[in-house]
């Protein structure tokens, strides 16, 4: 499972096997933490450090991804400022923008990209593939040299 964390000012924490999202003290949402395989932060999320150590160590990617970033899908027509409410003196995508935005990188994780090797594999798994080469390199298990992929 893949978990998109969009609740700006919310935390991850981890509790007897499980991954709570919480704010002001409410449990927003509750995983069991085995199952997640990718976590995509979104802005002001923060992940405690045991849920971030269990991550880690589980060897599942977590990406940390600006709320800014979505102004390419604005310039390319998938967003609209009907997808935008006005809050705290800025703009920040509504439910439905996080939904479409979450939609569209899913679906680019999906798309193949071509390995220097000559292979071709989802950008997903490639990405998942990076993070364990540099997890090993970090734990001194091999060397670590990174690649650039071509779609």
């Amino acid at each position: 499972m893949t978990l998109h964390l969009t609740h700006q000012g919310a935390t991850l924490r981890l509790r007897a096997g499980r991954l709570l999202l919480e704010k002001d003290g409410i449990t927003l949402a509750d995983f069991p933490a085995r199952q997640v395989r990718r976590v995509a932060v979104w802005g002001n999320v923060r992940l405690s450090t045991p849920a971030l150590v269990f991550l880690l160590r589980q060897g599942v990617p977590v990406f940390f991804l600006s709320l800014e970033g979505f102004l390419s899908a604005f310039r390319r027509g998938h967003l609209t400022p009907a997808h935008t409410q006005a809050q705290e003196g800025g703009v920040y995508l509504n439910e439905e923008g996080r939904r479409r935005l979450i939609e569209l990188l899913e679906g680019r994780f999906l798309e193949e990209v071509a390995h220097p090797l000559g292979f071709r594999k989802p950008l997903g798994e490639m990405i998942e593939l990076q993070a364990q080469r540099l997890k090993a390199a970090l734990l001194e298990r091999g060397r670590y040299t990174p690649f650039y992929l071509w779609r």
